[in-house]
């Protein structure tokens, strides 16, 4: 493989992986760990990718949220999997929230087979999909829906769920940083996931691995405010060292 092939091949690695290792790039592209440094360095100066402790990670951040249809089927097989564990950690009597989103959803199958649990959730799609279990107790706040979403936002929303206390929240997230913490895409949701961030007794974030490593337009919370990350196997494990060195307790799947 000659080398501009190799830099292209390598830059879309990169993106496409959002971190890897060094290691991860040796055993990859069949090249010393020399070469991969300085072709690393190469996509560096040309500002294909940035360089980190022990690898490179994706250029920049996450600028447009995309479409809730651009969502559907990303990594599903994934998600399904985090939200399956996710399910386990609830106990009959418990209320929890269950944030919006795509990844949320892969939820309602495993709370559906449950008995005496109360979910309160601001995703007009999971509170109709769980309204058919006669078990499940399921309130959604008062609110605007987002055009395009499934989400209910707005002053009445936040109003609603300042006065809720819950068991577990169930965060969803865009961007997952050491530095800058958990972001996401829309302003519209930062205060509502800070009220349930603090609300609970237990945060889990679920989010699939493509979220790591990358940095959205709004905080919401740095990483230490969150109890577990569950995420899938997947994410590389330089990139889960690094964070559980840090304090930060994540669950693979």
């Amino acid at each position: 493989m000659i080398k501009d092939e190799r830099l292209n091949r390598m830059e879309a690695y990169i993106n496409a992986q959002q971190y890897v290792s060094v290691d991860e790039l040796v055993e990859r592209f069949h090249v010393s760990k020399a070469t991969v440094r300085r072709d690393l360095d190469r996509l560096n100066e040309q500002g294909a990718i940035c360089l980190v402790r022990g690898g490179a990670r994706k250029k920049g951040g996450i600028e447009r949220e995309l479409l809730y249809t651009e969502k559907l089927g990303r990594n599903r097989e994934e998600k399904v999997r985090i939200c399956q564990f996710a399910s386990t950690l609830i106990e009959e009597g418990q209320t929890i929230f269950l944030d919006t989103g795509v990844t949320s959803r892969e939820m309602i199958p495993f709370l559906a087979e449950m008995r005496n649990v109360h979910v309160v959730t601001d995703d007009i799609w999971i509170a109709t999909h769980l309204a058919t279990n006669a078990d499940i107790k399921v309130t959604v706040p008062g609110g605007d829906i987002r055009r395009g979403f499934y989400t209910i936002k707005g002053s009445e929303t936040e109003s609603f769920l300042a006065r809720l206390y819950v068991d577990i929240a169930f965060i969803s997230i865009d961007a997952i940083e050491l530095e800058f913490g958990c972001s996401i895409t829309n302003n519209d949701e930062v205060l509502i996931k800070q009220q349930m961030i603090s609300h609970s007794k237990k945060t889990v974030m679920i989010a699939d691995h493509s979220k790591f490593e990358t940095v959205a337009s709004w905080k919401v919370c740095p990483l230490g405010d969150i109890d577990l990350f569950i995420t899938g196997a997947e994410l590389s494990e330089p990139i889960a060292n690094r964070y559980e060195r840090c304090s930060i307790t994540i669950h693979t799947v």
